[in-house]
């Protein structure tokens, strides 16, 4: 039984151009991996970054998953919840790290709550 890496290697071997297909997925879930990570060293579940950033959930979770490259636009807003910042380095390396600030749950929360101008817990 050939193993799963023997099978890929074979196939790239048949069709270079899926291996350009291969590396961008694996872009795409590195991306996602290191949103998750970040999201989860902040202590904040999928719901309290979509409150954060206006996000529904449901595409958080999506994103999380590596199903698709979010835009721009989403990166920079999830960035921002989440204190991170992200780097692309040659050939493509992609990190996230956080800022040196480091965020609690409640305080995220509580930060847009008062922001928005409505006292902290109300609906």
């Amino acid at each position: 039984m050939k193993r799963l890496r023997q099978y890929v290697q074979e196939k790239v071997r048949k069709n270079p151009e899926l291996a350009a297909h291969l590396e961008q997925a694996r872009g795409e879930v590195r991306l996602a991996v290191a949103m998750a990570h970040l999201r989860e060293q902040r202590g904040m579940s999928q719901r309290d970054l979509a409150r954060a950033t206006g996000i529904k959930q449901p595409q958080i979770a999506r994103l999380e998953k590596g199903n698709h490259l979010p835009s721009v636009d989403t990166i920079w807003r999830l960035l921002s919840a989440l204190s991170g910042r992200m780097e692309l380095g040659p050939k493509g390396a992609l990190t996230i790290s956080s800022l040196s600030r480091r965020i609690s749950r409640h305080s995220i929360v509580k930060h847009r709550t008062v922001r928005r101008g409505t006292l902290v817990g109300a609906r």
